[in-house]
Parts: C-alpha cells; sequence; structure tokens
C-alpha cells in the first residue's frame, strides 16, 4: 500500500514530537503591576514566567501589558523581582497579589469602597519588626483575606469590606522567618510557588466570605495583579507608596504607631 508524499507529510505534522506537551488546557493570562513614581524606595523592576520575562500591565502605562500562554498552575511558574532603590537597607517587605475576576473587577487604585472585593493574597519577606498589627475577631479571620499581619494606621494594608471587627494586639519581632538584607542598588527575586495552593484552596473555597467577591475556580484564573504595600529599612523607617514613615517617640511600644515624614526626612531620619 502507497501513500503520497503528500499524506505522509500531514501524518508527520499532525504528530506531536515525543515528550511535548499540547497545550489544550494554556489560556492567554494577564499579569499587572501597580504604578511607580520617582522617589520610591522599592520596585518591581522585571516579572518572569520560567525563563521567559513577560511584560505587565501598569495603570499609570496606556497602553501596557502583554498576555501569555499558560497552564492552569501558571502561578507556579511567576517569579517577580524587586530592587532596592534606596540608600540603605531593605530588612522586609509586603507584597500583595489581587485576582480581580473573583471581585468586580474594581481597578487597582481606584479606592472604591463599594462591591464585591476580589480575592488576594498578602505575605511578608523578611522578617517582621515587633509592632501592634490589627487581627479580627469575627467568625471569618483576617487570614481567609490576607495571611500575614498588618501594621496599625494604614489604610492601604486592608481592604474596605474586612475594616470591621479588628483590634490591635502587640506582636513580637519575628525571629523564625528567613531574613533578607536587600543592599542598595541590589535585587530579589520573589517566587509565587509556595503560596499557589494557599491561593487555590482560598479562591475554591465554598466558604469564602459570603457575600463579598465571586467564587469561580481557580483553574478559570486569568489575571492577577501584584502590589508593594510596605517595606522596612535597617534605619527603623518605613514606606507605603506615596508615603514615608518612622516610629512615633512619644508612643510606648515599638511601631505602636507610624508618623508620617518627608522623603529628605527618610534619607535622613535623624534630622
Amino acid at each position: 500500500m502507497k501513500f503520497s508524499l503528500a499524506l505522509a507529510a500531514m501524518l508527520i505534522i499532525s504528530i506531536p514530537l515525543s515528550g511535548q506537551e499540547v497545550g489544550a488546557e494554556d489560556k492567554l493570562k494577564t499579569l499587572g503591576i501597580d504604578s511607580f513614581t520617582v522617589g520610591d524606595p522599592i520596585r518591581v523592576v522585571r516579572v518572569m514566567e520560567g525563563d521567559t520575562q513577560i511584560v505587565p500591565k501598569v495603570p499609570s502605562r496606556r497602553p501596557s501589558g502583554q498576555p501569555f500562554q499558560a497552564g492552569e498552575n501558571w502561578l507556579k511558574d511567576l517569579t517577580f523581582v524587586v530592587k532596592n532603590l534606596s540608600d540603605k537597607e531593605i530588612t522586609a517587605f509586603v507584597f500583595r497579589v489581587d485576582f480581580p475576576e473573583t471581585g468586580d473587577d474594581i481597578p487597582p487604585g481606584s479606592g472604591a469602597i463599594e462591591g464585591n472585593y476580589p480575592y488576594s493574597k498578602t505575605a511578608w519577606i523578611g522578617r517582621q519588626p515587633a509592632m501592634y498589627v490589627l487581627v479580627h475577631v469575627a467568625q471569618h479571620a483576617v487570614d481567609s483575606l490576607h495571611p500575614a499581619p498588618f501594621d496599625p494606621l494604614d489604610p492601604q494594608s486592608l481592604h474596605p469590606s474586612v475594616m470591621t471587627n479588628l483590634e490591635f494586639v502587640p506582636r513580637d519581632a519575628d525571629t523564625t522567618s528567613l531574613p533578607i538584607d536587600i543592599l542598595p542598588g541590589h535585587e530579589l527575586s520573589v517566587p509565587l510557588a509556595p503560596y499557589n495552593d494557599a491561593i487555590k484552596e482560598g479562591t475554591d473555597s465554598p466558604d469564602r466570605l459570603v457575600g463579598r467577591g465571586k467564587r469561580i475556580p481557580f483553574s478559570a484564573i486569568t489575571t492577577c495583579w501584584i502590589f508593594l504595600q510596605n517595606a522596612y529599612f535597617a534605619d527603623g523607617t518605613r514606606w507605603s507608596p506615596g508615603v514615608f514613615y518612622k516610629p512615633d517617640p512619644n508612643v510606648p511600644g515599638k511601631y505602636a504607631k507610624w508618623v508620617p515624614i518627608t522623603a529628605d526626612e527618610f534619607k535622613n531620619p535623624t534630622r
């Protein structure tokens, strides 16, 4: 039985190469990062999917972002890189990952207080200093949205949807987490793989914040945003987007209250 050369070529082309996956589950994904301003002491400078650099969306840039093809567990392959743009060491920072499809697609940074807020995951990198933190006293703990503690008197630390049934509790400095020391001009890579399973469990949970956000399966999520929330420095100062702080020496308890300072005071807090 003879095959034509054309038919033989079609058969060869239609057979996947050995070991090569057919991306049936792959979908277009989009990743965004928060806007940055001149003078920010820390910034996300790259986002990688495996060994490939991806182009993230940035709210202040139009147009921006380039969708990329990835499978269901795409977060496991994502890594973002932060750079210390200040002249002093960073000893800890906090980041948050939002999934707008699980809420009402509220624009990042809009300040909106109405609607269903998306599921988000907040995490510390480095060791948290001693401070007063907000904890939830209701049935649904803050950990259902954010597994990490929050700084007091910082409205950017919490979604308005959970600003109820909270109280301040003193917390000792963290002595167990892996310490970091990002020197000026240096970078640190942060993989999202360690948070993948917890995020999947949170988005898929049938008990997740009744009436707060849409329950869509983790496998259907195609968009996430990465935000830097706070950064802590070796001299005791702190940065939140657009604001610098130092501890108030007149308030008992380390970091019981933060005092806003200027950018010049941040560079020289003893002034």
